[in-house]
């Protein structure tokens, strides 16, 4: 029997949550809520999918930017369209930190 990616999910988060209250019986402090620590990671995952398909969105206007030529009187419009989408987008490398 194959489980699907919720089943895991499931017993992952359950599973984290024993160790938590198990590590509270050890009298070992714990800072941050267990339902807090999942939160986070089902946010980071939402971003890391969002990141992904905006990435592919990016790469396919590149490509159709790329076909398009910029003088032409049909595509040159649809070119400089595509420059300003691709202008909003988040670029691949990092912004600068303050005081670099």
């Amino acid at each position: 029997m194959t489980q699907d990616k919720r089943d895991w999910q499931q017993e992952k988060y359950e599973n984290l949550i024993k160790r938590c209250e198990m590590m509270k019986s050890y009298g070992e402090t714990i800072c941050v809520d267990p339902s807090a620590i999942i939160s986070l990671i089902e946010t980071a995952a939402r971003a890391d999918a969002a990141e992904d398909r905006e990435q592919r969105l990016k790469e396919a206007l590149e490509k159709i930017r790329d076909d398009c030529d910029p003088n032409d009187w049909y595509f040159g419009p649809l070119h400089k369209e595509i420059n300003a989408i691709l202008s909003t987008l988040y670029p691949d490398t990092p912004a600068p930190k303050e005081g670099e």
